[in-house]
Formats: C-alpha cells, sequence, structure tokens
C-alpha cells in the first residue's frame, strides 16, 4: 500500500472515491506476495498491481463494482485452463484478493503518519459476520481487542499477514517506518555495507569517533554519519525488533 498511498492521498483529498484490491493470500507460485495492491478511483484511473498484469482487468471489473455500491468481496484467482486464455495465474499459482472501498479518513489518517514515519498499521475484515469494516491501529495505545494485538505483533515486524480471532479473520497491512540498520567502524568494508543495507531498505547509520573516516565521500549511500563512540549513541538511539546492528571495529571499546 505504501506505493500508491500518494495516489490514494491525492484522490481523497480531490473528493474522489476509491476501491483497493489486496492481495491477502497466496498458493504456490505467485507473482507478488500479500500486501500487494491496486487502486481504482471513481474515474476509472488505476495505481499499482496486483499480479503484475495477469488478472489486473477482473479486479479492475470488480473494484467499479464495488464503487457503484456492491458490498466488498473477496476475490479468488488460479490456474484455469491448460492454455490459460481465462483470467488466472498462468504460473500455477492461487492469489485471494479482496477488494473494497477506501474511506478517505482512513487514507489521510495512514497518509500522515507515514508521511512523520510513525509505525501504522490498516485492518480490515476479509472474512465473517462483518466483512469489511477497516480501522488504523498504531503500534502504541490502548491494548484493544485480541485482533488489535496480534496485528501490532505484526506491526512490530513490520509484516503484512493474516490474523483470526473471534470468528472472524482479518488482514493486517502494516506501514512500518524503514528498520534502522547501524554500523560500526568506519572501514572500506562498511561502505560497501553501507551501500546494501540502503539498497534492501535500510535506513543506515555510520557511527565512528574518528571524524577524519566519518566522511560523505566515504559513505555516499549512507543516510546517516554520527561521529561518536558506539556505546554512546547507542544510549539515545531507538532500537527495536527490526533494527540491525553491524560491527565492523577491531577495537573492543
Amino acid at each position: 500500500m505504501r506505493d500508491v498511498l500518494p495516489t490514494l492521498e491525492q484522490w481523497a483529498r480531490a473528493g474522489r472515491r476509491a476501491a483497493l484490491g489486496t492481495v491477502v493470500g497466496v498458493e504456490r507460485s505467485a507473482p507478488r506476495p500479500p500486501g500487494s495492491v491496486m487502486a481504482v478511483s471513481d474515474e476509472s484511473v488505476v495505481a499499482g498491481s496486483v499480479t503484475g498484469g495477469c488478472v489486473e482487468p477482473a479486479v479492475f471489473v470488480q473494484a467499479e463494482q464495488v464503487l457503484a455500491g456492491a458490498p466488498p468481496r473477496l476475490a479468488t484467482f488460479g490456474y484455469v485452463d491448460d492454455e490459460a486464455f481465462e483470467v488466472g495465474l498462468p504460473c500455477g499459482g492461487t492469489v485471494h484478493v479482496f477488494i473494497e472501498e477506501m474511506r478517505p479518513d482512513l487514507i489521510l489518517e495512514l497518509a500522515e503518519a507515514v508521511r512523520r514515519e510513525r509505525p501504522v498499521a490498516y485492518l480490515t475484515t476479509i472474512a465473517g459476520e462483518r466483512l469489511g469494516e477497516p480501522r488504523v491501529i498504531g503500534r502504541d495505545g490502548e491494548p484493544g481487542d485480541e485482533v488489535e494485538a496480534a496485528a501490532r505483533g505484526l506491526l512490530a515486524l513490520g509484516e503484512s499477514g493474516t490474523v483470526e480471532a473471534a470468528g472472524a479473520r482479518v488482514f493486517v497491512t502494516a506501514l512500518a517506518p524503514r528498520p534502522a540498520m547501524y554500523i560500526f567502524g568506519a572501514i572500506d568494508f562498511a561502505s560497501a555495507l553501507a551501500t546494501v543495507g540502503a539498497f534492501l531498505g535500510y535506513r543506515v547509520t555510520v557511527c565512528d569517533p574518528r571524524a577524519l573516516f566519518v566522511t560523505p565521500a566515504r559513505f555516499p549511500d549512507a543516510h546517516e554519519l554520527v561521529t561518536e563512540w558506539p556505546h554512546e549513541f547507542l544510549e539515545r538511539a531507538p532500537v527495536d525488533e527490526r533494527t540491525a546492528i553491524c560491527v565492523l571495529t577491531h577495537d573492543a571499546k
């Protein structure tokens, strides 16, 4: 959802309605993982993708039906025939896509949280008596019900997935800030690791007390350079379940 959220926010602020198709489950081979989304506006504009093109036309049709007043629904697409001419996945897998209309207030709440790099999760019921019923929760706050407790566990890990409780199945889309990677020791290997870490989606910090070596020229891909002893830096730096700490120094201090 993170990729299409700016577009959803733009539509919401312009007073446009939008439906969202979210991959909530996959079986065997599938082009994209759970959490992948495709948005459709009430002007028939599309953003995002759920399978890379295999079933997008069918999801588009169902999204327009939802925008026309039909209830949210869980649609399943799999391998249909030997020649794969029907709507389905020629790769042999199955995807389950939940299609719903998005509430503008929740879109704006999600966008603001992501902009401020606050961890937030979007919850929607994909099976049970109360289909749909979306809500947004943060990582902190009141314990909430069993579903919210499980959702916060996924959010802490930055993972999207399904939780089941109280006779309902709820899909959790986790929108967590980039995980931190702290690299201690401003050596050549650290420069290569900073490049790889940034490519993998980490927010990379290189820390070394020697100002001579902690320079943008040596670490062009690092997001933050800190001239400080590692233990002093860690006293104030946030560390959670997703933080990677890499010690690339031979000095025990």
